[in-house]
């Protein structure tokens, strides 16, 4: 099994993939547990999610949080990822602080 958190969504329609602009400033962290077995699931899981069709045989749940995530695994390994960043493994907390970064981009 391997976690993700996002800030915003996190392949739900193609071609954006990585979400809406206005789902990165929705002060929202999106949390995708994949559960997969081997690369290969990992890899066809992906394909389909990009091409849109949604399987209920998809091991994949999704949560929402706006405060705060807390991960902890009972047994077993399990990969923790923030925003393609590997994290610590757990337990991790994250908290969602909104508006907290600046970004500044040239006009052109």
């Amino acid at each position: 099994t391997d976690v993700v958190v996002t800030n915003g969504i996190f392949l739900e329609d193609f071609p954006a993939v990585l979400g809406s602009r206005e789902s990165y400033r929705d002060g929202r962290v999106e949390v995708h547990a994949i559960h997969g077995r081997s690369f290969w699931e990992y890899l066809r899981f992906a394909a389909r999610r990009l091409a849109g069709v949604r399987r209920e045989a998809d091991r994949f749940d999704v949560l929402s949080a706006t405060r705060e995530v807390r991960i902890t695994s009972l047994a077993g390994t399990l990969h923790v990822q923030g925003d393609g960043e590997v994290l610590a493994p757990p337990p991790v907390a994250i908290t969602v602080v909104p508006r907290a970064v600046r970004v500044a981009v040239p006009r052109e």
